[in-house]
Protein backbone atom coordinates (compact mmCIF):
# COMPACT_ATOMS: atom_id res chain seq x y z
CA UNK A 1 0.00 0.00 0.00
CA UNK A 2 0.97 3.63 -1.07
CA UNK A 3 1.09 7.11 0.03
CA UNK A 4 -1.71 5.75 3.53
CA UNK A 5 -0.46 8.57 5.43
CA UNK A 6 -0.25 12.30 6.00
CA UNK A 7 2.87 14.52 7.14
CA UNK A 8 1.25 14.62 10.69
CA UNK A 9 0.50 10.92 10.73
CA UNK A 10 4.41 10.09 9.71
CA UNK A 11 5.86 12.21 11.94
CA UNK A 12 3.90 10.84 15.02
CA UNK A 13 4.92 7.46 14.03
CA UNK A 14 8.61 8.86 13.93
CA UNK A 15 8.39 10.36 17.55
CA UNK A 16 6.99 6.74 18.67
CA UNK A 17 9.77 5.04 17.21
CA UNK A 18 12.10 7.51 18.39
CA UNK A 19 11.36 6.63 22.08
CA UNK A 20 11.98 3.07 21.46
CA UNK A 21 15.66 3.94 20.51
CA UNK A 22 18.06 2.88 23.01
CA UNK A 23 19.76 4.68 25.92
CA UNK A 24 23.18 4.50 27.43
CA UNK A 25 21.50 2.26 30.02
CA UNK A 26 19.93 0.33 27.24
CA UNK A 27 23.45 -0.49 25.72
CA UNK A 28 24.86 -1.27 29.33
CA UNK A 29 22.74 -4.07 29.71
CA UNK A 30 22.83 -4.66 26.01
CA UNK A 31 26.49 -5.35 26.52
CA UNK A 32 26.40 -7.16 29.91
CA UNK A 33 23.63 -9.92 28.94
CA UNK A 34 24.02 -10.23 25.14
CA UNK A 35 20.61 -11.08 25.04
CA UNK A 36 19.97 -12.08 21.81
CA UNK A 37 22.05 -15.30 20.86
CA UNK A 38 21.49 -15.20 17.02
CA UNK A 39 23.39 -12.47 17.56
CA UNK A 40 25.83 -12.63 20.35
CA UNK A 41 25.94 -15.86 20.08
CA UNK A 42 26.10 -16.30 16.21
CA UNK A 43 29.97 -16.95 16.06
CA UNK A 44 29.85 -15.92 12.16
CA UNK A 45 30.34 -12.19 12.68
CA UNK A 46 29.11 -11.10 9.26
CA UNK A 47 25.99 -13.29 9.68
CA UNK A 48 25.38 -11.55 13.29
CA UNK A 49 25.70 -7.99 11.57
CA UNK A 50 23.55 -9.16 9.08
CA UNK A 51 20.46 -9.85 11.11
CA UNK A 52 21.23 -7.01 13.48
CA UNK A 53 21.05 -4.57 10.48
CA UNK A 54 17.36 -6.33 8.97
CA UNK A 55 15.66 -6.17 12.69
CA UNK A 56 17.25 -2.06 13.01
CA UNK A 57 15.84 -1.23 9.56
CA UNK A 58 12.88 -2.75 9.54
CA UNK A 59 10.90 -0.17 10.97
CA UNK A 60 11.94 2.18 8.19
CA UNK A 61 10.84 -0.20 5.16
CA UNK A 62 7.60 0.18 6.16
CA UNK A 63 7.20 3.67 6.28
CA UNK A 64 9.02 4.12 2.81
CA UNK A 65 5.96 4.26 1.09
CA UNK A 66 3.52 5.59 3.52
CA UNK A 67 3.86 9.26 2.38
CA UNK A 68 4.90 10.04 -1.01
CA UNK A 69 6.41 13.31 -0.04
CA UNK A 70 8.87 11.66 1.86
CA UNK A 71 9.67 8.67 -0.12
CA UNK A 72 12.87 10.38 -1.81
CA UNK A 73 14.38 10.81 1.14
CA UNK A 74 13.70 7.47 2.73
CA UNK A 75 15.07 6.22 0.01
CA UNK A 76 18.51 8.20 -0.20
CA UNK A 77 18.81 7.03 3.28
CA UNK A 78 18.72 3.40 2.45
CA UNK A 79 21.12 4.08 -0.71
CA UNK A 80 23.75 5.12 1.55
CA UNK A 81 24.09 1.58 3.20
CA UNK A 82 23.72 -0.03 -0.66
CA UNK A 83 26.57 2.04 -1.63
CA UNK A 84 28.57 -0.38 0.96
CA UNK A 85 27.05 -3.04 -0.91
CA UNK A 86 28.39 -1.69 -4.38
CA UNK A 87 31.87 -1.87 -2.29
CA UNK A 88 31.49 -5.71 -1.71
CA UNK A 89 30.92 -6.37 -5.46
CA UNK A 90 33.84 -3.82 -6.62
CA UNK A 91 36.00 -6.02 -3.88
CA UNK A 92 34.88 -8.90 -5.46
CA UNK A 93 35.81 -8.29 -9.04
CA UNK A 94 39.19 -6.91 -7.66
CA UNK A 95 40.04 -10.05 -6.19
CA UNK A 96 40.39 -8.41 -2.81
CA UNK A 97 38.29 -10.43 0.40
CA UNK A 98 35.79 -8.21 2.30
CA UNK A 99 35.12 -8.82 6.16
CA UNK A 100 31.74 -6.60 5.64
CA UNK A 101 28.37 -7.13 6.13
CA UNK A 102 25.80 -7.02 3.07
CA UNK A 103 23.11 -4.54 3.88
CA UNK A 104 19.64 -6.14 2.57
CA UNK A 105 17.11 -3.03 2.31
CA UNK A 106 14.41 -5.65 0.85
CA UNK A 107 12.11 -4.46 -1.61
CA UNK A 108 14.36 -1.45 -2.43
CA UNK A 109 17.33 -2.56 -3.23
CA UNK A 110 18.93 -2.42 -6.72
CA UNK A 111 21.33 -5.07 -6.45
CA UNK A 112 20.63 -8.53 -4.90
CA UNK A 113 23.25 -10.53 -2.65
CA UNK A 114 23.36 -13.43 -5.06
CA UNK A 115 25.08 -11.09 -7.22
CA UNK A 116 28.48 -11.71 -4.68
CA UNK A 117 28.06 -15.59 -5.84
CA UNK A 118 28.58 -14.53 -9.36
CA UNK A 119 31.99 -13.83 -10.39
CA UNK A 120 31.08 -10.37 -12.07
CA UNK A 121 33.87 -7.65 -13.51
CA UNK A 122 34.26 -4.45 -13.52
CA UNK A 123 32.18 -3.53 -16.40
CA UNK A 124 29.78 -5.89 -15.46
CA UNK A 125 29.05 -4.12 -12.13
CA UNK A 126 29.07 -0.74 -14.39
CA UNK A 127 26.34 -1.56 -16.61
CA UNK A 128 23.97 -2.84 -13.21
CA UNK A 129 24.22 0.93 -11.47
CA UNK A 130 23.72 2.43 -14.90
CA UNK A 131 20.42 3.00 -13.73
CA UNK A 132 20.44 2.91 -9.84
CA UNK A 133 18.10 5.14 -8.44
CA UNK A 134 19.29 8.30 -6.65
CA UNK A 135 17.12 10.30 -4.21
CA UNK A 136 16.94 14.23 -4.53
CA UNK A 137 17.67 15.39 -0.85
CA UNK A 138 15.58 17.87 0.73
CA UNK A 139 16.67 21.63 2.09
CA UNK A 140 16.91 20.19 5.44
CA UNK A 141 18.68 17.41 4.47
CA UNK A 142 21.17 19.59 2.50
CA UNK A 143 21.95 21.28 5.92
CA UNK A 144 22.36 18.72 7.92
CA UNK A 145 24.63 17.07 5.78
CA UNK A 146 26.82 20.65 5.29
CA UNK A 147 27.55 20.55 9.33
CA UNK A 148 28.29 16.63 9.21
CA UNK A 149 31.04 17.74 6.39
CA UNK A 150 32.00 20.65 9.06
CA UNK A 151 32.53 18.17 11.90
CA UNK A 152 34.44 15.75 9.16
CA UNK A 153 36.67 18.93 8.14
CA UNK A 154 37.40 19.81 11.46
CA UNK A 155 38.32 16.59 12.19
CA UNK A 156 40.79 15.79 9.58
CA UNK A 157 42.56 19.45 9.68
CA UNK A 158 43.27 18.01 13.11
CA UNK A 159 44.37 14.80 11.95
CA UNK A 160 46.51 16.64 9.35
CA UNK A 161 47.92 19.06 11.83
CA UNK A 162 49.05 15.94 14.63
CA UNK A 163 49.53 12.91 12.49
CA UNK A 164 51.35 14.65 9.40
CA UNK A 165 52.46 17.36 10.88
CA UNK A 166 50.54 19.82 8.29
CA UNK A 167 51.26 23.63 8.97
CA UNK A 168 48.07 25.38 8.70
CA UNK A 169 48.08 26.53 4.73
CA UNK A 170 48.41 22.95 4.10
CA UNK A 171 45.65 22.44 5.49
CA UNK A 172 43.83 24.76 4.04
CA UNK A 173 44.40 24.12 0.67
CA UNK A 174 43.58 20.68 1.40
CA UNK A 175 40.23 21.09 2.54
CA UNK A 176 39.54 23.65 -0.16
CA UNK A 177 39.23 21.32 -2.99
CA UNK A 178 36.64 19.82 -1.02
CA UNK A 179 34.55 22.27 0.09
CA UNK A 180 35.04 23.93 -3.65
CA UNK A 181 32.34 21.34 -4.12
CA UNK A 182 29.66 22.86 -1.78
CA UNK A 183 29.55 26.36 -2.67
CA UNK A 184 31.14 27.91 0.69
CA UNK A 185 28.98 26.85 2.69
CA UNK A 186 31.14 24.84 4.81
CA UNK A 187 33.62 27.31 6.11
CA UNK A 188 30.88 29.29 8.53
CA UNK A 189 29.39 25.85 9.92
CA UNK A 190 33.08 24.64 10.35
CA UNK A 191 33.40 27.99 12.55
CA UNK A 192 30.63 27.23 14.65
CA UNK A 193 31.90 23.73 15.42
CA UNK A 194 35.21 24.94 15.96
CA UNK A 195 34.15 27.26 18.21
CA UNK A 196 32.66 24.85 20.84
CA UNK A 197 35.36 22.96 20.60
CA UNK A 198 37.52 25.76 21.86
CA UNK A 199 34.98 26.55 24.37
CA UNK A 200 35.55 23.41 25.50
CA UNK A 201 39.01 22.77 25.00
CA UNK A 202 39.13 26.20 27.81
CA UNK A 203 36.41 24.35 30.06
CA UNK A 204 38.83 21.47 30.51
CA UNK A 205 42.20 23.69 30.59
CA UNK A 206 40.35 25.69 33.58
CA UNK A 207 39.50 22.64 35.29
CA UNK A 208 43.33 21.15 35.91
CA UNK A 209 42.47 18.45 32.68
CA UNK A 210 45.16 17.27 30.68
CA UNK A 211 45.64 18.66 27.26
CA UNK A 212 42.78 16.48 25.14
CA UNK A 213 44.50 14.09 22.69
CA UNK A 214 43.64 13.98 18.92
CA UNK A 215 41.06 10.91 19.83
CA UNK A 216 39.54 13.10 22.59
CA UNK A 217 38.77 15.58 20.49
CA UNK A 218 37.42 13.86 17.50
CA UNK A 219 34.93 12.23 20.68
CA UNK A 220 34.06 15.95 21.71
CA UNK A 221 32.91 17.03 17.77
CA UNK A 222 31.51 14.13 17.26
CA UNK A 223 29.32 14.42 20.69
CA UNK A 224 28.36 17.96 19.97
CA UNK A 225 27.16 17.13 16.29
CA UNK A 226 24.73 14.25 18.20
CA UNK A 227 23.64 16.50 20.35
CA UNK A 228 22.52 19.23 17.79
CA UNK A 229 20.79 16.57 15.33
CA UNK A 230 19.00 15.53 18.61
CA UNK A 231 18.26 18.85 19.25
CA UNK A 232 17.27 19.31 15.63
CA UNK A 233 14.19 16.32 15.84
CA UNK A 234 12.26 18.92 18.01
CA UNK A 235 12.62 21.77 15.82
CA UNK A 236 8.69 21.93 14.44
CA UNK A 237 6.62 18.36 14.45
CA UNK A 238 4.97 19.62 11.33
CA UNK A 239 8.32 19.77 9.16
CA UNK A 240 10.67 17.46 7.69
CA UNK A 241 13.23 18.13 10.75
CA UNK A 242 12.04 14.78 12.87
CA UNK A 243 12.38 12.30 10.11
CA UNK A 244 15.91 13.16 9.25
CA UNK A 245 16.86 13.54 12.90
CA UNK A 246 15.56 9.89 13.18
CA UNK A 247 16.92 8.35 10.45
CA UNK A 248 21.15 9.87 11.72
CA UNK A 249 20.22 8.69 15.15
CA UNK A 250 19.16 5.13 13.74
CA UNK A 251 22.32 5.28 11.75
CA UNK A 252 24.24 5.82 14.79
CA UNK A 253 22.10 3.10 17.08
CA UNK A 254 22.94 0.51 14.40
CA UNK A 255 26.92 1.69 14.34
CA UNK A 256 26.88 1.51 18.33
CA UNK A 257 25.08 -2.20 17.98
CA UNK A 258 27.37 -3.40 15.24
CA UNK A 259 30.64 -2.36 17.96
CA UNK A 260 29.08 -4.39 20.84
CA UNK A 261 28.78 -6.67 18.32
CA UNK A 262 32.17 -6.76 17.55
CA UNK A 263 33.95 -5.97 20.99
CA UNK A 264 31.45 -9.26 22.51
CA UNK A 265 34.12 -10.78 23.70
CA UNK A 266 35.50 -8.28 25.76
CA UNK A 267 34.34 -6.77 29.24
CA UNK A 268 30.93 -4.80 29.13
CA UNK A 269 32.78 -2.44 31.72
CA UNK A 270 34.83 -1.63 29.13
CA UNK A 271 32.27 -2.51 25.98
CA UNK A 272 30.83 0.97 28.37
CA UNK A 273 33.60 3.40 28.23
CA UNK A 274 33.32 3.00 24.56
CA UNK A 275 29.88 3.69 24.24
CA UNK A 276 29.81 6.55 27.46
CA UNK A 277 30.26 9.73 25.49
CA UNK A 278 27.35 8.81 23.22
CA UNK A 279 24.57 10.95 24.21
CA UNK A 280 20.74 9.68 25.66
CA UNK A 281 19.08 10.70 22.89
CA UNK A 282 15.87 9.21 24.24
CA UNK A 283 15.72 11.54 27.40
CA UNK A 284 17.90 14.56 25.75
CA UNK A 285 15.26 17.71 24.91
CA UNK A 286 16.53 20.96 23.45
Amino acid sequence: MRNYADADNLHARIYAMRGRLLSLNDYASISREQVSDKIFGNRNMIEAKEILFREQIAPVLSLVEAYDKYAALFLAYLRQYEAHNVKLLLARALGKESLDQWYDIGPFATLNKDLLTKNLSLDEIKSLLADTYLGQAKKEFQEMMIRRIAVLSVIWSYRLRGYYRFHDEQVRSSLKKFHDLFGGHVEPQMRIVEDALNRRIEQLQKSGAQKPSIVDIERHIEQDYYVWVSSQFHRDFHSIYCVIAYLWLLFYQIRNLFRIRQASSISPVFMIKILKWTPDFRMRKP
